[in-house]
């Protein structure tokens, strides 16, 4: 088989250090890189995969050459910039409560997926990210603003979405949401302007549970006229566990003229009480 060779660095403290170059072809683990004068990690010499985490310099980031893992925690803000590298897995994943716009504007490029912890009322500028196949929040309240529409918004608790798209210049503009969870009833509420299609979809990461999920979306400021829901292919399907979607405690607002839920597997449920025609 194949041997991978792997460093692994428990600390790195740049007390006086202002740049980081990392180069080679050994996977690297770096633990924690923190110390206050750092301003640039520059890991675009290194043909391996790459996992490092910051603790609090504000640092100008460029993946390695591989499927790089770049972690800040609390530390991520708009002093921050990270570029991805050739990797088709790159990842950055962060911490967020309560931030204002300013802190959470982001700089984010060739990254695949983006993973914030969030919680509280979030307000985000994603002007500047740009790439990404999936941005995932775990909860809280979250204007989102210059959302690239490319990219899958994935929903893995309750919370609310309020998303501006970077072009909504179109005509057939479309936002991509995906619930998933595991063994739970996740409500979410999204809202949106100037976008014409919803494609929600809704998957369930348990193996083996036999009791169906039921997934509630709040729909009634979201402005398009389009809704679709579907439910992913590798979703638990097991002992009929499929997962219901709800929108009973809520209406559609009244642009919706079109709601198709023939990709869901479980119970469906919606009111268009608002509809016009």
């Amino acid at each position: 088989g194949t041997t991978t060779i792997k460093n692994e660095i428990d600390a790195i403290t740049a007390t006086k250090a202002t740049t980081i170059n990392v180069s080679g072809d050994a996977e690297l683990q770096l633990d924690s890189v923190s110390g206050g004068a750092l301003t640039k990690f520059d890991a675009s010499a290194l043909a391996a995969k790459l996992a490092v985490t910051f603790a609090g310099d504000k640092v100008a980031v460029t993946a390695a050459q591989k499927d790089s893992t770049i972690a800040f925690g609390t530390s991520l803000d708009n002093n921050d910039s990270v570029v991805g590298g050739a990797g088709t897995q790159d990842a950055v994943t962060a911490t967020f409560a309560s931030v204002g716009e300013t802190a959470g504007t982001l700089t984010i490029s060739a990254v695949e997926t983006i993973t914030l912890t969030n919680s509280g009322t979030n307000t985000f500028d994603f002007t500047s990210v740009s790439g990404a196949t999936t941005i995932s929040s775990t909860g809280g309240t979250n204007t989102i603003k210059g959302f690239d529409l490319g990219a899958t918004l994935e929903s893995t608790a309750d919370q609310t979405f309020k998303v501006t798209g970077a072009d909504v210049t179109g005509s057939a503009d479309v936002l991509k949401v995906s619930s998933v969870a595991s063994n739970v009833d996740d409500d979410n509420t999204i809202e949106a302007v100037g976008i014409e299609t919803l494609e929600i979809t809704v998957k369930d990461t348990h193996a083996t549970d036999a009791t169906p999920d039921v997934r509630g979306f709040d729909l009634d400021k979201f402005e398009g006229t389009t809704v679709k829901f579907s439910e992913h292919a590798d979703s638990n399907s097991t002992s009929g566990a499929v997962v219901s979607v709800d929108l009973a405690g809520t209406t559609l607002h009244k642009n919706v003229t079109t709601v198709d839920s023939t990709g869901t597997k479980g119970i469906f449920t919606a009111s268009a009480a608002n509809a016009t025609s």
